[in-house]
């Protein structure tokens, strides 16, 4: 079972993860400072517009300044949700170690994967897919 957790995105909504059962959801966890996690970015802002209808995501920023996560936003235009783990417990909580990193978690709550690095386009949409609800 994934752990779960909540968490204030950017836009200061609350997100808790148990509340999310029955939906598909795409955790990533990045830094600003990582070039791969820049990268494949704009393909999880893609996928995200394709799939924010049946997949809930969260992208999760390792302990940086609001600001410094603000301006990067901005900077590449996302609409996902974002929050920052300050002082990094939740990524130590699911072992997170090298950025990127993308839990998938299943509509009943069951991490069905575990990706450390960067992402092709591919990879994200493959991914987005894998957790779409049967409906």
């Amino acid at each position: 079972m994934a752990k779960n957790f909540a968490l204030t995105n950017l836009a200061d909504e609350r997100f808790v993860l148990a509340e999310q059962e029955g939906k598909g959801v795409f955790i990533n966890f990045w830094g600003t400072f990582c070039e791969p996690c820049e990268r494949e970015m704009p393909h999880i802002e893609s996928a995200y517009s394709d799939y924010e209808d049946q997949v809930e995501m969260i992208a999760i920023n390792v302990d940086e300044a609001p600001l410094t996560v603000q301006s990067f936003v901005d900077r590449h235009d996302l609409t996902f949700p974002i929050a920052i783990d300050k002082q990094r417990e939740l990524t130590r909580a699911y072992g997170v170690g090298p950025l990127p990193a993308t839990i998938l978690v299943d509509e009943h709550g069951q991490v069905q994967r575990y990706h450390e690095g960067e992402m092709t386009e591919a990879q994200v949409h493959e991914f987005f897919q894998s957790i779409v609800p049967d409906t």
